[in-house]
């Protein structure tokens, strides 16, 4: 496993795995639909230099979450299970 900062190039995974937790009712997301791929591109960019957008990768498969400018969050960090 690999945890990451989000670049421009993940907005489409990121926003597949949004839509796929979407299908699951009262979950903390938007609707289907909801957040177009380019809000994800967008924040990601904001957050390049006004906090991270952090991606965690294992066997190609990634989730992500946003995180403020007060974030303590590494920048990279590979684990192991």
């Amino acid at each position: 496993m690999q945890i990451r900062n989000a670049t421009p190039e993940d907005a489409e995974a990121i926003a597949a795995a949004e839509a796929e937790t979407q299908r699951t009712p009262g979950r903390l997301v938007g609707w289907p639909g909801e957040i177009p791929v380019e809000a994800y591109r967008s924040k990601i960019a904001k957050l390049a230099t006004d906090g991270r957008y952090i991606v965690m990768e294992e066997s190609g498969a990634r989730s992500a979450t946003p995180c403020s400018t007060r974030c303590r969050c590494a920048p990279t960090h590979t684990c192991s299970r």
